[in-house]
């Protein structure tokens, strides 16, 4: 996640949603990600710079089922559905 998100903030979009996903990949109760939530809310963010929005809300809906009180998913649903209707 931390790694992701230095990328993320370096403008190296592609190299960070590589390690994110990777942070949610295969994410069992074997081996949880306490934390996926917020590599969703990442993920949902470099999407929402695409123009990828029903992605983003996607990120955003399911960093929400993990971490209802969340706020940077609930913003990320609100960006989402803002961009949608502009």
């Amino acid at each position: 996640l931390a790694h992701g998100l230095a990328l993320a903030g370096a403008g190296r979009a592609a190299d960070a949603r590589e390690r994110l996903e990777q942070s949610i990949a295969e994410v069992s109760v074997e081996y949880p990600n306490p934390l996926a939530y917020r590599s969703r809310v990442a993920l949902g963010e470099l999407d929402l710079a695409a123009g990828k929005f029903a992605e983003a809300s996607d990120h955003a809906d399911k960093a929400l089922a993990q971490n209802p009180g969340y706020l940077p998913a609930h913003d990320l649903a609100v960006a989402g559905v803002d961009a949608l209707m502009h």
